[in-house]
């Protein structure tokens, strides 16, 4: 699986010689998914919402089967000190995590659409489920959407 490593321009010219180096907390990185406005979302939530004003380049690698276990969760608040929970020990468990992540977020925005503010129990994964079984296309759509990565945090300021 192709994943992309975001970091500042400035380090491009040693990341390139030298290649990107594991820290021992690991290297953040996130599938590419050939759809254009999502791979690139990232780029433009790091120069958003980091007030550094650096720009980033991405760096496209391989991750294989031997080079798991690995976790996935969300960026906002995951930090070097996170504890992530749920390792991931294939490759076709880390495209599980990747593809109920787009439903999770199908579900998020009917919820936020069909009621107004959801509680803490609303399972997005169920609502995103049932929305796709109605509407098999807005899955495709969802993921050629360049917000639908925002919808939390333009819903919450």
């Amino acid at each position: 699986m192709l994943v992309v490593h975001w970091s500042p321009v400035n380090n491009s010219k040693h990341i390139l010689k030298n290649g990107i180096r594991k820290s021992p907390n690991g290297i953040y990185c996130y599938p590419v998914t050939g759809h254009r406005s999502l791979d690139r979302w990232w780029m433009k939530a790091l120069k958003r919402f980091r007030k550094d004003g650096k720009s980033y380049n991405g760096f496209i690698f391989k991750v294989e089967d031997q080079d798991l276990p690995a976790y996935y969760g969300h960026f906002i608040g995951a930090t070097t000190r996170d504890k992530f929970e749920k390792p991931i020990k294939s490759l076709s468990e880390l495209g599980q995590e990747l593809q109920n992540t787009v439903i999770w977020r199908i579900g998020e925005r009917v919820s936020w659409s069909a009621a107004g503010i959801p509680t803490n129990e609303t399972d997005y994964l169920k609502l995103g489920k049932e929305e796709i079984f109605k509407r098999p296309e807005i899955y495709k759509e969802t993921l050629n959407d360049a917000a639908f990565m925002d919808i939390y945090l333009r819903t919450t300021k």
